[in-house]
């Protein structure tokens, strides 16, 4: 009986990692832009995801990531 509910747990947790992480699609595609160096369509991506979500951490530091880029012709140390 134990390990029934133990086995159901760890499913539910599995499947709740899984779920959590299906996200960030727009995070993906411009890691990709970035490494293609399409520097407008990185920029259009992420203002377009944290506009979507405001909080979201990964698209806020991918901007930063995208301003340290000192290949990038929008490099600024202070944005």
């Amino acid at each position: 009986m134990i390990h029934r509910h133990f086995i159901g747990t760890i499913l539910f947790l599995y499947g709740g990692v899984a779920f959590a992480q299906s996200g960030g699609a727009a995070e993906r595609s411009a890691v990709k832009l970035m490494e293609k160096h399409r520097w407008q369509k990185v920029e259009t991506k992420l203002r377009k995801a944290i506009a979507k979500d405001s909080l979201n951490p990964s698209a806020r530091y991918l901007i930063s990531v995208f301003y340290f880029r000192a290949d990038n012709p929008a490099y600024q140390l202070d944005s």
